[in-house]
């Protein structure tokens, strides 16, 4: 089993702007990749990963990402767990 990470450089929206490597995006970002890398075992169903997971702060949430955790490779992004 292997992970895949994807950082995307900045994010702006018309209230809020993340430049990565700030203190604040950098730890949200490590806090996040900590907790929903530990979900990742066999075991647990989708309804328990969903449940797991780090939640995204109310005033990042406008922007996040659409899925917490989804596969990689020729069956696109499949299998997504929601947040």
């Amino acid at each position: 089993m292997g992970i895949s990470v994807m950082f995307h450089g900045h994010s702006t929206t018309g209230r809020i702007s993340l430049a990565l490597g700030s203190a604040s995006c950098t730890k949200l970002a490590y806090d996040e990749l900590q907790t929903n890398i530990k979900l990742i075992r066999p075991g647990p169903s989708m309804k328990d990963l969903q449940a797991s997971a780090w939640l995204v702060p109310e005033e990042f949430r406008e922007q996040a990402y659409p899925c917490v955790i989804h596969g990689v490779g020729m069956c696109g992004e499949y299998s997504q767990v929601k947040p």
